[in-house]
Formats: C-alpha cells, sequence, structure tokens
C-alpha cells in the first residue's frame, strides 16, 4: 500500500509538474501572442500614419501644382500687358516727339525777332519735351510790331 500511494503520489506529482509545465509553456506562448498583435498593432499604426504623410505630400504637391497654374497665367497677363504699356509708351513718345517738332516748326527764328527788337532775349526750355507755352513774331508794320510786344511782355515768364 504504501508502495501504491508512493506511486500514485510520485504520479500526482509528475502529472502537477506537467500542468505546471503546461501552464508555462500556455502562459509564454499566449505573452508572445499579446506581444505579435502589440507589433502587429503597431506596424499598422505605423502604416496608417505613413500613409496619410504620403496623402498629405501628395495633397501639397497638387496644391503646388495648381498656384504654380495659377502664377503662370497671372504672369502671362502681367507679360502682355506690359508689352502693350510699352507699345502705348512708344506711341505716346512718338506722338510727343512729334509734337515737339511741330512746335519748333512754328516757332519763329529767333533772329528776326532779334532784328526787329535788339533787346529781346527768349528764353524757352520746355519742362519734359514740349512745352505748353510758345512765342509767336509776325515781323510787319508798326501796329503790328508793338502789338507783339505787349504780347511778349504778357506771356514772358521768369523761371
Amino acid at each position: 500500500m504504501d508502495a501504491l500511494i508512493n506511486q500514485q503520489a510520485h504520479e500526482l506529482e509528475a502529472i502537477k509538474n506537467e500542468q505546471t509545465n503546461q501552464k508555462n509553456l500556455l502562459q509564454k506562448k499566449s505573452e508572445e501572442l499579446n506581444s505579435t498583435r502589440d507589433l502587429n498593432s503597431l506596424m499598422v499604426l505605423s502604416m496608417i500614419l505613413f500613409g496619410g504623410l504620403i496623402g498629405y505630400v501628395v495633397f501639397l504637391n497638387i496644391k503646388r501644382k495648381q498656384l504654380n497654374k495659377t502664377l503662370a497665367t497671372q504672369n502671362q497677363k502681367i507679360e502682355a500687358q506690359k508689352t502693350e504699356l510699352s507699345i502705348k509708351q512708344s506711341e505716346i513718345l512718338d506722338s510727343i516727339s512729334y509734337a515737339r517738332k511741330l512746335q519748333e516748326a512754328i516757332l519763329p527764328p529767333r533772329e528776326s525777332l532779334k532784328q526787329c527788337f535788339s533787346w529781346a532775349q527768349i528764353y524757352y526750355q520746355p519742362k519734359d519735351i514740349v512745352a505748353g507755352d510758345f512765342y509767336w513774331f509776325e515781323q510787319g508794320g508798326i501796329h503790328t510790331v508793338h502789338i507783339i510786344k505787349i504780347v511778349l511782355i504778357l506771356s514772358t515768364k521768369i523761371v
């Protein structure tokens, strides 16, 4: 009987050891499974974040291309306006230069004024290209000279 009890105790001890080993093994497998699950969750979260980052970069790139197209369109408009302004400026300057030539052609020669009025001094200096005032002189009779004298005195500017 003692041998039987010892044998059963020994078997019971073996079963207990077996159960403890299986418990330990089960606990290790459970920890490995939890570790693997945490690692998988971390990987999925990392992939989501990385995908979001890539999506954000793609979005910014698309937005940048749209802004570049808008800027290119605006630059083309500005260049067209600049060209148009340059053409208009050239036309205006040509017209003003032609007006200067006409004005110079209309003004009487200084020598003819000096012949009639030896004391006369003419200061004709346009501010830019064309002046708003101009003198006029026509040699004729005494009455004309006196009238022109008055006109010259009234239109003389002291600068």
